[in-house]
């Protein structure tokens, strides 16, 4: 569930369309695990986001220059 979540903040932080809110919606809706792990990140997020060291690239860069360092490879 976290890595679906972190993948639905970055899609609808570049592409919040119609579309894509409503398929977010029936993910949400579909387990109270996928809420709490979305609600998790987007906390996180927002702290980070506070923080001066913080970047103010997109979500989608940081994750795509995270796969470009490391191989493509981000998670085991």
């Amino acid at each position: 569930a976290a890595e679906e979540a972190a993948q639905w903040l970055v899609l609808l932080e570049d592409d919040a369309s119609e579309l894509n809110r409503t398929r977010f919606l029936e993910w949400l809706r579909s387990s109270t695990l996928n809420v709490e792990e979305f609600l998790r990140l987007s906390a996180l997020e927002r702290r980070l986001r506070r923080h001066r060291s913080w970047p103010h690239d997109s979500a989608a860069d940081l994750v795509a220059a995270a796969a470009a360092n490391a191989g493509g490879a981000l998670l085991p």
